[in-house]
C-alpha cells in the first residue's frame, strides 16, 4: 500500500473509480453535466487542485483532491473492495493537512444528509460538523483548523523530549534494551520513535503524527525514511502507511523478530 500525489497521467484511472464507487455513484455523463470532465481536472490539477491516490500492488484504488483557493475538500473515492481499511481515513487525513497548511482556518465539503449513509458519519467521526446549509440535495459541512482532533501537534521541547523517552523506556522495559541516549537521538533521516499512549489509541493519533514528520522530511528534501520494529501490530500499522519490508533482523527470539521497513517519500 502506498500514497502518493496525483499525477496528469492518472485522471482516467480516477474517472473509473469514481463511477464505481458503492455511496454517490455518478456516470460520466453526471459529471460531464457538473462540468468534471478529465480534460477539465487534468487542467485543475495543474493550478489550484492537489490530489493523493492510494496504490495497492501498482493499482489505484483510492484518491482524495481539494481545491486550494477555495479550501474546498472536492472528492474522496475509494474502490468499495477497499472499503473499511484507512484508506478514506488516511486520504483525507492527506487532503486536510495541505489545505491548512495553504493558511485556510475552515475547510468544507458536500454530502447528502443521510444517515444512513457511510460517509455521514465518516466525516463526522473526524471532526467535520453539519451546517445545515444546502447546496442542492447535499448538505455542507465545515472543518476548522485543529478541529478534525481534539489534540494539537507541535515540536517537542527538550523537557518533552527527556519526558517521553523515559515514558517509552518504562513502557518497554521488559522487551527492550534501549538505553536513554540510544533513544533520544534524532535522526531526520528516519522515524525515530513514533509512540502512543494505550488510552489515547484508535483515535488517528499515530497517523496523524506519522504523516506529519514525514511531511517535514519532505519540506527538507529527504528522500527515504527508516525505522525498525518488533511488534506485529505496529507493522501492519506501517504497511498499511505505504511501508515495505527491506529486511528481517535473524537470530530474534521467538515472537520478537525485528523487521525493517522503508518509504519513499
Amino acid at each position: 500500500m502506498q500514497y502518493r500525489e496525483i499525477a496528469t497521467e492518472d485522471v482516467p484511472q480516477l474517472f473509473k473509480i469514481r463511477i464505481a464507487t458503492r455511496e454517490n455513484r455518478l456516470t460520466i455523463d453526471e459529471l460531464q453535466k457538473l462540468g468534471i470532465t478529465q480534460e477539465s481536472i487534468a487542467k485543475a490539477l495543474l493550478n489550484n487542485v492537489k490530489g493523493w491516490v492510494c496504490e495497492i500492488s501498482r493499482q489505484i484504488v483510492g484518491f482524495v483532491m481539494g481545491d486550494k483557493t477555495t479550501g474546498e475538500m472536492m472528492v474522496i473515492a475509494l474502490l468499495p473492495e477497499y472499503e473499511s481499511q484507512g484508506i478514506g481515513k488516511h486520504l483525507l487525513m492527506l487532503v486536510q493537512n495541505w489545505l491548512f497548511a495553504q493558511g485556510h482556518q475552515e475547510l468544507w465539503l458536500t454530502t447528502m444528509p443521510d444517515p444512513n449513509l457511510r460517509a455521514y458519519g465518516f466525516y463526522r467521526k473526524l471532526g467535520w460538523q453539519g451546517t445545515g446549509i444546502m447546496q442542492g440535495d447535499c448538505e455542507i459541512l465545515k472543518l476548522r483548523a485543529n478541529c478534525n482532533a481534539a489534540y494539537d501537534i507541535c515540536p517537542a521541547t527538550v523537557a518533552e523530549v527527556e519526558f517521553i523517552v523515559n515514558e517509552i523506556l518504562e513502557f518497554n522495559k521488559s522487551a527492550m534494551s534501549y538505553t536513554k541516549e540510544q533513544t533520544i537521538v534524532a535522526n531526520i533521516l528516519y522515524v525515530d520513535v513514533l509512540f502512543v499512549n494505550e488510552n489515547y489509541r484508535r483515535k488517528n493519533l499515530g497517523s496523524t503524527l506519522l504523516l506529519k514528520v514525514e511531511n517535514e522530511a519532505k519540506a527538507l528534501g529527504v528522500k527515504l525514511s527508516l525505522l525498525d520494529t518488533f511488534d506485529f501490530q505496529a507493522k501492519d500499522f506501517y504497511l498499511k502507511h505505504g511501508y515495505e519490508i527491506f529486511g528481517v533482523l535473524k537470530d530474534c527470539p521467538a515472537g520478537h523478530e525485528r523487521y525493517y521497513l522503508s518509504k519513499g517519500l
